[in-house]
Order: C-alpha cells, then structure tokens, then sequence
C-alpha cells in the first residue's frame, strides 16, 4: 500500500506539471492512474472533471464530477456537474445537482446563476430573481453578462433593487 501510495504521489506531481503546461489529456491519464493505486485519492476527480470540461467534453467531465460525488458530498462537484448536464440539454438534472449544489453552499455562484436561467426557463420569475440576486450580490461584475443573457436581462433591474442591494453595490 505504501508503495501505491508514493507512486500515486508521484504520479499526481507529473500530473501537475502536465497541466501546469497545457498538456490536460495526459494529465487527465495520470490524475486517473493515481486514484486506481489508492482510491482515497478519489477526490482528483474534481481536478479530471474541471479538465475534460475545459476540453469541452461534458459527459466524460460529468462522470468525474459523478465519481467524487460518490466519495463525498461535494458542493463544487454538485455545482459543475449541474452545469455539464445543462451543456447536455439534461435540464432536469441539471436543476436538480445545481440545486443540491446550492443547498450545501448557498453562496456557490454559478448554481445560483444557473439556477435563475433554469427557473426562468421554467416560467418560475420569482425563484429566477431569488437566484440571480444572490449571484450578483456574490459577483457584482456578472451584471454585464446578465444584462446581455436573453433569458436573464429582463430580471436584471429587479434583481438588483432587491431590499440591501445598495448596500453590497458600494
């Protein structure tokens, strides 16, 4: 076991430097071997997943995201499969991990943002402002980016004169 142990270390700092200079797939494949030689090293996969999702492979990133969730219930991991399921036109899902993701972090700002674009989709405006001002109340400079959403911009204005929006806004 100790001999896996330190192969598996070593084999995560080969990793490191591998994505350290761009080179995801084969960073991908030792992150991969190193949680086969010790299992306990399963929470990697949010580093394999956070990768295959930059490669714009969201399937392949939301088996990662699945495998740490099955370790543990990681907040991060719930929020980013969330958004690889909505990539994948699973809105359901996608709804479902996002609001997992939120349930153990509330202050998780992309759940929040996916959520009220979900919502909003759902003909659910008021659950769709809940969402949105907490996401702007944690990342102000999303604003822009809401303003230009079809689906969010006309909850811009509302969102952001929600009672104590000023307060943040300074």
């Amino acid at each position: 076991m100790k001999t896996n142990q330190a192969r598996a270390h070593a084999l995560i700092t080969q990793a490191d430097d591998l994505r350290q200079r761009g080179k995801f797939d084969d960073a991908i494949g030792l992150y991969r071997e190193a949680i086969r030689l010790v299992p306990a090293f399963g929470t990697l996969n949010l580093v394999v997943g956070d990768l295959l999702f930059k490669l714009q492979r969201p399937a392949e990133a939301a088996d990662a995201y699945r495998a740490l969730l099955e370790l543990a219930p990681d907040p991060a991991a719930w929020s980013r499969l969330g958004q690889c399921q909505l990539l994948l036109g699973q809105t359901a899902d996608a709804l479902g991990s996002l609001e997992q993701a939120v349930q153990l972090n509330a202050n998780d700002v992309e759940a929040n943002y996916y959520l009220a674009i979900l919502t909003m989709r759902q003909n659910q405006q008021k659950k769709a402002v809940e969402y949105l001002h907490k996401a702007l109340h944690l990342r102000p400079q999303w604003e822009t980016q809401a303003r230009n959403d079809k689906i969010l911009s006309p909850l811009v204005d509302t969102a952001l004169h929600k009672k104590g929006w000023q307060f943040w806004k300074r």
